[in-house]
């Protein structure tokens, strides 16, 4: 694969457990949207009236667009079946009353009005003309399955039915609706195939972009189409396989083209999104059990985040995504559950690392270490465990653009002694070294000839991470270390991420002696 590793920073847009304008958030119910200006949208339950909210945010602020309470359509009991945003801030949101019926409801400018009414009328897309699309019916009804649209002017249309007026007979059951700045509506059926039709015309005048007459199966999970009427979708095949694929609505059904499938390291596909640039966004499981969001058919270049991933500070155990939550500019919406007990609704970031980062030692947050003056060192001075003890840390938060990194320490490695040195990101040990060189025979203390960089290789790095050297003594050497060098990865390494990938304590770096020496019980607490 050989792809470019692609790079996130994550804003957090909202979180549960907080008391907003009033109101008692809880779970949030559904994925979130996002428009090309990177506002999303989201919606989440409000425990003090057994409502629903929505809500618009950007990292900055957060604002209210519509609570279901008495006062308002929907009142308690209600929930949100669905949601979307358009490029002028207008979102469309449907708000069911906690039963079957269900409101098509649009948010301008802080007015809401209702567009539509339907059965579980769920997902809900929107253009940035202002028109709006979704699917609605009742299973227990085969009849009563359609596919919507309604422009700003009020003026409806019936893209597909499971009822043909004509014939009298029925049909499939649509399900889905993805609306682009052309009034094209993608849908789907789970057996029969993907589907797109138009704003205006005839009811079940649609394009078929696949179907099971060729290779597919079935298609379990909805559609999106662009503003260039290119249809991203999953589907399994005939073979047992499955996959993500692009349709034309110029091409031919089923002329599609295979981006990714399960032949490889990737095991099953949900969602997918699609940008006007032909970037995608998809939810997939990995042979290996691992389940995260991805940009493409590298599970390691193009991975955003998966359960398992560090996010503000505590691991990702839920993920949420939608075919709304990807723009034109790369960004991702997704909510995600987190084992410290909290839901956040996040906004990824495409970055690309640009610069070096030279942090010097003594700028760090000191524990034990002390600040030596000297003319050999970066700036004038380093840090030292001289008369200090026999164990220090440096940490600082790395505000940097996140991506792999190529990180040097500059350190000096004396000759009286073996210090010891780790490199942790957020606690999580990356690499771990000895100063065990003979570069300059009289170097009792730091000259420029015993001054050398450790090169710890393709770390991967998040704004905001936690960075920390922790240098242990030995003998008369004092773990001296002049500062932190980080430089963007030019390869393609996914660096050492995990403590799997990392060999501890081996015979030649650490004995029990050794760690005896440094003051330490055991390896237990030696890593944590």
């Amino acid at each position: 694969m050989n792809n470019p590793i692609k790079t996130f920073s994550f804003t957090k847009i909202a979180e549960n457990n907080r008391n907003f304008d009033g109101f008692e958030w809880g779970d949030f119910q559904n994925s979130p949207a996002i428009n090309d200006k990177g506002t999303v949208a989201f919606d989440v339950n409000l425990l003090n009236i057994d409502g629903v909210g929505i809500f618009t945010g950007d990292g900055k602020k957060i604002t209210r667009e519509y609570i279901a309470t008495p006062e308002y359509p929907g009142g308690p009991n209600a929930s949100s079946l669905g949601l979307d945003i358009n490029n002028k801030g207008i979102l469309v949101f449907s708000i069911s009353d906690g039963f079957f019926d269900t409101d098509i409801l649009v948010s301008r400018n802080g007015e809401v009005s209702a567009v539509g009414n339907g059965f579980l009328a769920n997902p809900v897309s929107i253009n940035n003309r202002g028109t709006v699309a979704f699917a609605q019916g009742d299973s227990r009804n085969p009849t009563s399955h359609t596919v919507e649209t309604v422009s700003p002017n009020g003026q409806s249309t019936i893209i597909a039915s499971s009822f043909d007026e004509e014939s009298g007979s029925v049909l499939f059951a649509p399900e889905g609706a993805s609306i682009n700045d052309r009034g094209q509506v993608a849908f789907k059926n789970e057996v029969a195939g993907i589907f797109v039709g138009k704003q205006g015309k005839p009811t079940n005048t649609f394009k078929t972009i696949a179907d099971g007459s060729g290779q597919f199966d079935r298609f379990d999970f909805l559609p999106d189409i662009n503003n260039k009427g290119i249809v991203a979708f999953s589907a399994k095949l005939d073979d047992g396989s499955s996959g993500i694929f692009l349709g034309n609505t110029k091409k031919p059904t089923n002329d599609t083209i295979t981006i990714v499938d399960s032949q490889g390291l990737f095991d099953s596909f949900q969602d997918v999104a699609l940008s006007d640039k032909g970037e995608i966004a998809f939810e997939a499981s990995l042979d290996t059990g691992e389940f995260g969001i991805f940009t493409g058919d590298d599970p390691i270049a193009d991975k955003v985040i998966a359960i398992g991933d560090l996010l503000f500070g505590s691991t990702v155990t839920g993920l949420d995504f939608f075919i709304e939550g990807l723009n034109n500019s790369g960004q991702i919406a997704f909510s995600a559950e987190l084992e410290n007990g909290t839901e956040v609704v996040v906004r990824a970031n495409p970055t690309n690392p640009t610069k070096d980062y030279l942090i010097e030692a003594e700028n760090f947050n000191l524990e034990t270490y002390k600040v030596e003056n000297t003319s050999v060192a970066s700036n004038g001075k380093l840090i030292s465990l001289l008369n200090g003890g026999n164990a220090g840390s440096a940490a600082t938060q790395f505000t940097g653009n996140s991506g792999y990194y190529d990180i040097l320490v500059g350190y000096y490695d004396e000759i009286d002694g073996k210090s010891l040195f780790n490199f942790k990101v957020n606690n999580y040990l990356k690499d771990q070294w000895k100063a065990d060189q003979k570069l300059d025979p009289k170097g009792y203390v730091a000259t420029r000839q015993n001054f050398t960089e450790h090169l710890i290789s393709g770390i991967s790095l998040q704004t905001g991470d936690i960075l920390k050297l922790e240098g242990f003594r030995d003998q008369e050497e004092y773990a001296r270390i002049d500062y932190l060098k980080l430089i963007p990865s030019k390869e393609n390494r996914r660096g050492l991420n995990n403590l799997e990938n990392i060999t501890f304590c081996s015979d030649s770096l650490l004995s029990p002696d050794s760690l005896e020496n440094y003051g330490i019980a055991n390896n237990d607490s030696f890593l944590s």
